[in-house]
């Protein structure tokens, strides 16, 4: 298994920042305990994300995308520049690569991701999670982790991923209440 995990909280968003480091660490404590491969990459846009798909180094097959960053309502994500992109363009990148589009999990740890995450389920990834609602990266982390370990875990089991989505969210936390996380799958 191996995982994407992208951040494009810009360096002066120093709250943001922190959340993300931490939440990127611990998925990458546990992708190595268990063997899975985790590629991080900071200072995300549309172009530097296409250009890490299609760089030789890069797995063929993934198994998770975790975009770390800021999102709006009407489906864009903030990129490190600070503008925000359509779900089309960040679908772009992935659209010409074909060994990659079986994605099993893409994760928005972002507010206001639902729209998007929708998209990318439409498009053919097996399971997208995003937000309806502005989260904190704290709420954000307790979901990611552990449905992101599910999914290398399993190979990218849609059913597992989702089962850990709904045991995470079960019992939830006021940030997990507001947030409204939401999972859309094919």
């Amino acid at each position: 298994p191996s995982l994407l995990l992208t951040s494009a909280f810009h360096q002066d968003d120093e709250g943001h920042s922190s959340a993300a480091r931490k939440e990127i660490s611990e998925i990458v404590r546990l992708a190595m305990h268990d063997s899975a491969t985790a590629i991080t990459h900071n200072a995300v846009d549309v172009e530097r994300l296409y250009e890490v798909l299609s760089s030789a180094s890069m797995p063929r097959h993934l198994t998770v995308w975790l975009y770390l960053g800021h999102g709006k309502k009407g489906g864009g994500l903030r990129e490190y520049s600070q503008s925000f992109r359509e779900a089309a363009e960040w679908l772009a990148c992935f659209g010409g690569l074909p060994d990659k589009r079986s994605l099993a999990l893409v994760f928005f740890s972002a507010c206001h991701s639902m729209e998007i995450a929708q998209r990318f389920a439409e498009a053919g990834v097996g399971v997208a999670i995003g937000f309806e609602s502005k989260v904190d990266q704290a709420t954000c982390q307790q979901i990611s982790v552990p449905v992101i370990h599910a999914a290398w875990k399993t190979s990218g089991n849609r059913d597992a991923i989702l089962e850990a989505f709904r045991r995470t969210v079960a019992a939830p936390t006021l940030g997990v209440r507001q947030a409204k996380p939401l999972a859309f799958h094919t």
